[in-house]
């Protein structure tokens, strides 16, 4: 199997935040070593956005489109693409760079990113992210990047959240995304999907912590 492996060192498109760092932190650390160990061929890209930018919206959107665009040549070429990024916001450009309409989304993230304009206490536009690439907000934004076809919510499932807003987790409450929340390193209840598992021990004796 063929891999590329592609770093997005960028949070909002900039540069700056400690979370960007992380993506050539793991390369240096010898990512590529780990995964060709696994008898995979690896190549590494780097996403650069290349110019200056005047706000991180329009600075997201560059390195998106950037990333989608070698998304697809990854693709093209037969390669797996495998992103390293320092920040949600790329989901966009991960999505818009191949035909999504048959996928679901496993989304491992201490906070929920499900907010919009009308349920931010903030404003800040990666909170938004699992949000806009299940169709809630900014559909013509997404659009600009390329295949901007929602993933529908009862195909998404969030793990790990631990940090809501309070009109976020009532969002997510009257929506179809199963949501696993997480408490002191520890899945609290099972989501639906897990229960309906053919074979799976908690669909013959189904509990809730």
């Amino acid at each position: 199997m063929n891999l590329r492996l592609i770093h997005v060192p960028y949070t909002m498109g900039d540069e700056r935040p400690g979370t960007s760092k992380g993506p050539e932190r793991l390369v240096q650390g010898g990512a590529e070593k780990l995964v060709a160990a696994m008898g995979l061929t690896v190549t590494v890209e780097r996403v650069d956005r290349g110019e200056p930018f005047r706000d991180s919206g329009n600075a997201s959107l560059i390195v998106s489109k950037r990333l989608a665009r070698i998304v697809r040549q990854a693709i093209a070429a037969k390669q797996f693409p495998l992103v390293l990024a320092g920040g949600c916001d790329v989901s966009k450009g991960i999505l818009s760079g191949f035909d999504h309409a048959r996928c679901g989304v496993v989304w491992f993230d201490a906070h929920g990113d499900f907010n919009t304009p009308e349920t931010t206490t903030s404003g800040y536009f990666d909170g938004m992210s699992l949000a806009v690439i299940t169709g809630h907000c900014y559909r013509n934004y997404w659009a600009q990047i390329g295949n901007s076809s929602p993933i529908p919510e009862s195909a998404t499932l969030l793990l790990g959240v631990r940090d809501l807003d309070p009109a976020e987790s009532e969002h997510l409450d009257h929506s179809a995304i199963q949501v696993v929340k997480w408490h002191e390193g520890k899945p609290q209840g099972l989501c639906k999907a897990r229960r309906m598992l053919p074979n799976s021990p908690a669909r013959s004796r189904p509990t809730r912590r």
